[in-house]
């Protein structure tokens, strides 16, 4: 199955992916933490969508992602 991931969410955020929401994309995968760049290429890499809120999308991690 796909994989969306969000590998930087807070708890804050995580409050508002209930149960009726989670039904909406079963495939979603929440993080709550403020991961490195690697972690967070490392996340993307097996995800057919990213999620992303605490973290800056900076070249590094645009260029080590998967297209």
């Amino acid at each position: 199955m796909a994989r969306v991931i969000f590998p930087d969410c807070t708890s804050y955020v995580a409050q508002f992916f209930d149960d009726t929401t989670r039904a909406v994309v079963p495939e979603l995968v929440l993080r709550i933490r403020q991961p490195s760049t690697m972690e967070f290429v490392q996340a993307a890499r097996d995800a057919v969508a990213v999620v992303h809120f605490q973290t800056r999308l900076s070249e590094p991690i645009l260029t080590a992602c998967p297209t």
